[in-house]
């Protein structure tokens, strides 16, 4: 009978102790049962469920919570149906009590908690598990163990990679080439960088809020953009030999699907050799997208070799097929760093989620007007006009409600300027810019470039 007394005041403190798992919202860890159940109902009780069996709670496991009972003073208490049935009701009381602090809201049951004696459980269940044996003594501290862990993934290398002026990320169908090269883009969008699109194969709403070219495998417009780019080098380093400190806005030109631009483009060989020089101290950088690493898929030719190695950094993505038969990214890549001849292993972030967030706009950039020609076209009239009229294109785009494009912008300032413009898109570029400079910014153009 006694046994049986035993068994059931086990049971209450079983629900008791679940009740204490839904007050603090988790699962307990079994270390942390013990805590919980000697600070709730003394050190018998914990002893007794340190001992006990999950599946049943046998003669010997009631004896030893009996024993420590006896420890404690409790003797008289335990030995008699009476004393068990008292024991019995105060365990049951206090795991109503549990409970219905359970139901109370989170915030609240700390406090709860601390009015009716359980403060002490708080911290205990509040820190990390801490595996503790009961004794007769009370509660010791055992020996913890960290659990086996998975070795974490790396992706140290994602804005390395932002850094060098030439990269190629190539791989086969369902690899992920295309969300990886967005992923990329977004962060080079974040740190400045002015972000052009040249993809012949462009679907509807691809590249969302960026500049795109070549739409319709339209080859002629991809050409055009090619030559620009490297128009534009030669204009960053012939300025760069003349100007100390010269800062350009970092620019990227995003080459999509390369397949077969070598024979469509009559500048593609010529764009990769300038991609392929050191253009990190001049901002300009290229982002290839292709399903190999042939010379042949990136538009060059015989003689390039050796300055692919050279001065391109290569990231190689892997697919597997998924559940339905798809081709899907395996999360693991290769990345070979500019004349290096190794391979290295790399983990590539999970992509499934992830969407281009660009809103369509220019960031203001510094040393423009050397590179776009504004400059030289301004000094050709009056300085003070040529102010004038840049002070009232600047006050006309701010007044708008909405933000006109670069082309309208040109036809405001051939309004009313002294000096025309052309509607190409260097001086698009520049009076965009000019317009978008903050006040502090646009007085220093005017003392440097235009020498108000």
């Amino acid at each position: 009978m006694k046994s049986s007394i035993v068994g059931d005041v086990a049971t209450g403190c079983c629900y008791g102790l679940a009740i204490l798992s839904c007050v603090f919202g988790r699962y307990i860890p079994e270390p942390a049962k013990t805590i919980a159940l000697a600070a709730a109902t003394g050190a018998a009780t914990a002893q007794f469920f340190a001992n006990s069996d999950e599946d049943s709670i046998n003669q010997a496991i009631a004896q030893d919570a009996i024993r420590e009972t006896q420890l404690r003073g409790l003797n008289d208490q335990m030995m008699d149906r009476q004393g068990l049935e008292r024991s019995q009701a105060e365990i049951l009381n206090q795991t109503l009590l549990l409970k219905a602090i359970a139901q109370a809201p989170k915030a609240l049951q700390p406090l709860l908690l601390e009015q009716h004696g359980f403060g002490h459980i708080i911290p205990l269940l509040q820190e990390s598990p801490q595996a503790a044996v009961a004794t007769s003594s009370g509660l010791k501290q055992a020996q913890t163990w960290d659990e086996d862990e998975s070795p974490t993934a790396d992706y140290s290398w994602v804005d390395k990679v932002n850094g060098f002026p030439a990269v190629l990320v190539f791989g086969p169908q369902g690899s992920g080439k295309t969300t990886l090269a967005e992923f990329l883009v977004q962060r080079r969008h974040e740190l400045g960088h002015e972000i052009e699109i040249l993809d012949p194969h462009r679907a509807a709403g691809a590249w969302e809020g960026l500049t795109c070219y070549g739409a319709g495998m339209d080859y002629a417009a991809v050409d055009r953009r090619l030559l620009e780019f490297e128009e534009t080098t030669k204009a960053r380093y012939e300025v760069r030999s003349r100007k100390r400190n010269y800062k350009p806005q970092p620019r990227t030109l995003v080459a999509e699907e390369m397949t077969n631009w070598a024979d469509r483009c009559d500048n593609a060989e010529n764009f990769l050799k300038t991609c392929l020089s050191d253009n990190r101290k001049i901002g300009m950088h290229a982002l290839f997208i292709a399903h190999g690493r042939e010379l042949a898929l990136l538009g060059g030719g015989k003689g390039t070799s050796k300055m692919r190695d050279n001065g391109l950094l290569e990231i190689q993505l892997f697919s597997e097929p998924g559940p339905d038969g798809r081709p899907r990214p395996t999360g693991k890549g290769q990345i070979r760093w500019p004349a290096s001849k190794d391979w290295e292993s790399i983990d590539i972030p999970d992509l499934s989620g992830f969407s281009l967030a660009i809103t369509p706009t220019e960031s203001p950039a510094e040393d423009f007007a050397d590179e776009s020609g504004i400059s030289g076209e301004l000094e050709t009239g009056d300085r003070v006009d040529d102010a004038g009229d840049l002070i009232n294109l600047r006050m006309r785009y701010q007044q708008a409600k909405i933000k006109p494009s670069g082309g309208t912008l040109v036809e405001w300032w051939n309004e009313v300027a002294t000096v025309p413009l052309e509607p190409d898109s260097k001086t698009i570029t520049g009076l965009l810019q000019i317009c978008e400079m903050t006040d502090g910014e646009f007085e220093r153009f005017l003392s440097e470039t235009l020498g108000e």
